[in-house]
């Protein structure tokens, strides 16, 4: 079975926050997803364990000027809950490979935060979002 095939998904309409969740098998763990398109921002909230451990807030840096740099540089602060440079790095690398705009509050808590599950995790949201630059999110 391949990740598309492992994926199972729902829609919270009861808000006028738009939010989709999904889970999807990923090494064996199950790994819960929770994204929510605020009128400025995006909640990402990414776990194998069925609770939020951490968060932080991804903000995308701008030139001095003014001008958004063509390769996205993104400040992350910790918020609360576990914090490391292993967490920090995987935070770093999936809003990199998405290459969201949009400012990001993100809970991101895994089992490893290895490259291949990291690689993963990339890959269920571009299976179940398609993540425009401006930050709208389109469920396929």
């Amino acid at each position: 079975m391949d990740l598309a095939d492992s994926i199972t998904s729902s829609e919270i309409n009861n808000t006028s926050v738009a939010s989709r969740n999904f889970a999807a098998l990923l090494e064996n763990n199950r790994t819960e997803f929770v994204i929510s398109k605020f009128e400025n921002y995006l909640i990402f909230i990414i776990s194998q364990y069925a609770k939020v451990g951490n968060l932080y807030a991804v903000t995308l840096e701008q030139l001095e000027n003014g001008v958004l740099n063509p390769s996205p540089v993104y400040d992350i602060r910790h918020l609360f809950g576990d914090d490391s440079i292993e967490i920090e790095a995987g935070v770093r690398f999936v809003v990199g490979q998405l290459n969201i705009r949009t400012p990001i509050v993100m809970c991101l808590t895994l089992i490893n935060y290895e490259l291949e599950t990291l690689r993963l995790v990339v890959e269920a949201l571009k299976i179940h979002f398609s993540i425009q630059e401006n930050g709208n999110l389109n469920s396929e």
